[in-house]
């Protein structure tokens, strides 16, 4: 397993040959922010391929399989009490966004031992969907609202008495990569202390070259990181 101080090294020694000394060294804080960044988009170019260059995602590499299985959990979101209600209808079914999802893969609605068919939708594609005549979702579909305030909605016509059971599989995020305890008010997603990164050793390398490269980038036009960011 490579140490922490090793990720630190290393980073140092690809950042000091692209840059050629011209710009002064990072320090923990700046290369840990950077790592956690670049381990984030490998995480989402592999869950979403039509992003990448490569157009290769999970499910075109068992190797890839292997290497993100840790992040992919399933769960059944805890029942809800809706605090900023998108859709009055009294059917609508409140759940709890899980608080460590990054990319929901997979939903599933089984209504009175039917499974019926999750539909994502964006607020501007509700919005359309309301202004037709018909403001339901076809039999056998739910269509799924993410709110504001992380609750998911579930908006179909259910039947008052209808026994409903819902599961969603996701992404889980992956832990910052912390390379030493961060001074005191200082924290990157939450968290002070030194962590490893939690993907296979031999991700590291690709991790590395993709932080260097985000920080060649801030350094060269940090307006334009911001804003991504």
């Amino acid at each position: 397993m490579k140490s922490l101080s090793e990720w630190s090294l290393q980073f140092d020694i690809l950042w000091n040959n692209i840059m050629s000394n011209k710009a002064p060294g990072l320090n923990v804080y700046e290369k840990s922010s950077f790592l956690t960044q670049a381990q984030l988009a490998l995480v989402k170019d592999v869950f979403t391929p039509k992003a990448n260059v490569l157009q290769e995602g999970i499910d075109d590499s068992t190797r890839r399989q292997s290497d993100f299985k840790t992040l992919i959990t399933n769960t059944a979101p805890q029942a809800a009490t809706p605090t900023n209600r998108f859709n009055t209808r009294t059917t609508t079914k409140y759940y709890t966004f899980p608080s460590d999802a990054f990319l929901v893969l997979d939903e599933e609605v089984m209504l009175n031992d039917r499974y019926m068919v999750v539909v994502p939708l964006s607020s501007e594609e509700y919005a359309r969907l309301m202004k037709k005549p018909f403001k339901y979702p076809p039999k056998g579909q739910v269509w799924r609202l993410i709110t504001d305030d992380k609750q998911i909605e579930l908006i179909a016509n259910f039947p008052q008495s209808a026994s409903l059971s819902y599961r969603m599989r996701y992404v889980k995020y992956p832990t910052p990569i912390i390379l030493a305890d961060l001074p005191q008010g200082l924290t990157i997603e939450g968290v002070r202390l030194a962590t490893e990164c939690a993907l296979p050793e031999h991700l590291a390398d690709e991790i590395i070259q993709r932080a260097v490269l985000l920080a060649k980038l801030a350094w060269n036009d940090p307006v334009s990181v911001e804003q991504k960011n």
